[in-house]
């Protein structure tokens, strides 16, 4: 029985290496040639990464139950999606584009993990392991936000040191928005700490979806720990006063903080339409008959982009437009309503702080699809699917809290 429970625990264990190989890889893509890296080590994260997620699903299915209106709509959307998968499969006619499947991380492996994802079993082992190790990663990680701030830092070079900082990243939203349940008070520290970073970093950066997002997070965590079971009146009046420290902080720094990069390139409705205003005008101009908005035009799809050299582009810093892109309304429509369902049922049909963590992590990303938030083969939309596969898992919405506080209490 223990031999069994141990192979258990090492699938999941498994399954969060593999974010970590993903994350490396996403990295090395960006860092391959100016380090010398062999292309070849990239392939093999990513292969490695899919061919866990293939096991995970066969060693753990999980199945629909019951005739339900979402349930109808989970299976148009498998079916739409298998349609795009295999049309798109069928247009290979080199190595080149076999290459490219395994190695893009926006063009083709996105639109097969919900497929894997929503029908695999995520239970409390799952995420008593990643718990557990997202604590763990974020050590580096931290250090690699200091190194950045104090001795690395470069605007220019952004994205390749936030992905490198992601490569340890493996579950940090997670952690947030759970780490009040952990015994060990350190978890709430440490995972805080990277968040206060990262919100310094892409301030910095001028990165002002990543800001957001990061805020929300923050955000969330403070929402669930004042509903929270587990936090006693004393706590809950610690949070409202360190609420109100963090306004006087702002307040007090207000003149610093505005004047930052990101605060430069504003926040309001004029700053997103200088930014994104081109993209959606180009969008729409070009997307016109009503076969591009109800099939999309394939997972290899192209649209007109004004800034781009080529004319046109198969990358839309939009999630909704990517997504409408590659299979219109018919792959967009169910998308939406299955990742709202389930923060719905997450949020406000559970029973426990675990479901409403993944309910937030469903729903913020959600909301930065209006930025950026593409479907991408990461780390974080992988566990974007999995927070949606367990919110559909009446076991997970009926799970207590004292469930809860017993497997994720084993560092």
């Amino acid at each position: 029985m223990k031999s069994v429970l141990r192979n258990y625990h090492s699938d999941y264990l498994l399954l969060v290496y593999s974010f970590l190989a993903l994350n490396l890889g996403n990295w090395l893509g960006w860092n391959d040639v100016r380090l010398g890296i062999p292309l070849i080590i990239k392939y093999v994260l990513f292969i490695f990464a899919l061919v866990v997620l293939i096991f995970c699903r066969l060693s753990k299915p999980s199945k629909l139950k019951g005739i339900t209106l979402i349930n109808a709509i989970i299976i148009l959307f498998v079916l739409w999606s298998s349609v795009l998968i295999v049309t798109s499969i069928l247009g290979f006619d080199s190595l080149m584009d076999i290459q490219r499947s395994l190695a893009d991380r926006y063009f083709f492996i996105p639109y097969i993990l919900p497929l894997l994802l929503l029908f695999t079993k995520f239970d409390l082992d799952f995420f008593g392991i990643l718990f557990k190790y997202s604590y763990l990663f974020l050590f580096p990680a931290i250090l690699l936000q200091m190194y950045s701030i104090l001795f690395n830092f470069s605007p220019m070079d952004w994205y390749q040191q936030i992905e490198g900082i992601n490569i340890f990243s493996t579950g940090a939203g997670f952690l947030l928005l759970v780490a009040h349940i952990s015994k060990n008070k350190s978890v709430s520290i440490i995972s805080i700490i990277y968040y206060l970073l990262l919100l310094v970093l892409v301030i910095a950066y001028g990165r002002r979806s990543l800001v957001m997002t990061s805020i929300l997070y923050l955000l969330c965590m403070v929402i669930l720990r004042i509903w929270s079971p587990f936090l006693k009146i004393f706590n809950r009046i610690r949070i409202y006063l360190i609420g109100l420290l963090i306004v006087f902080i702002v307040i007090l720094f207000g003149h610093f903080i505005t004047t930052t990069y990101a605060f430069e390139r504003g926040f309001n409705r004029s700053a997103f339409e200088e930014s994104r205003g081109v993209v959606f005008e180009d969008f729409n101009n070009d997307f016109t008959s009503n076969n591009d908005w109800i099939f999309g035009r394939g997972l290899e799809g192209r649209v007109y982009r004004s800034i781009h050299s080529e004319g046109s582009s198969e990358t839309i810093e939009n999630g909704f437009l990517t997504i409408l892109l590659r299979g219109g309304l018919l792959y967009l429509v169910p998308f939406i309503l299955i990742l709202l369902r389930a923060s719905y049922l997450g949020l406000f049909c559970s029973r426990n702080d675990l479901a409403k963590a993944l309910g937030c992590i469903i729903l913020i990303h959600f909301l930065g699809m209006f930025a950026f938030n593409l479907p991408d083969y990461s780390g974080q939309y992988i566990l974007v699917w999995i927070s949606v596969s367990a919110c559909y898992s009446p076991e997970t919405i009926k799970l207590s809290n004292v469930d809860l506080y017993k497997a994720l209490n084993i560092i």
